[in-house]
């Protein structure tokens, strides 16, 4: 499916909603900067903005493996006492 730059900067016709014109934001500031200033393009800067945004993508790599997996890891345990141990905190059908 065809989508225009339009549609999918101002979110139409998309599930995910408007991610288009953030992510087009950020790149015309992070070419802003590195234009006009010299000390943002280093790679001293790029090591302390990924040492800053670490314990973010640290994070967003748990959730994205939670989501891999099916959201629950009850559902490969098999002895009886890790699903009633289950059974108290989650619903009956994610077990």
């Amino acid at each position: 499916m065809y989508h225009s730059l339009f549609n999918i900067l101002s979110g139409r016709n998309t599930r995910q909603g408007l991610w288009g014109l953030p992510l087009l934001v950020a790149l015309l500031i992070s070419l802003w900067l590195t234009v006009e200033t010299t000390q943002f393009a280093t790679a001293e800067n790029l090591f302390n903005l990924v040492a800053q945004a670490m314990p973010l993508i640290i994070a967003a790599l748990g959730q994205l493996i939670v989501v891999l997996i099916g959201g629950s890891t009850c559902r490969s345990a098999r002895s009886s006492a890790s699903r009633r141990r289950c059974w108290r905190w989650t619903s009956r059908r994610s077990c």
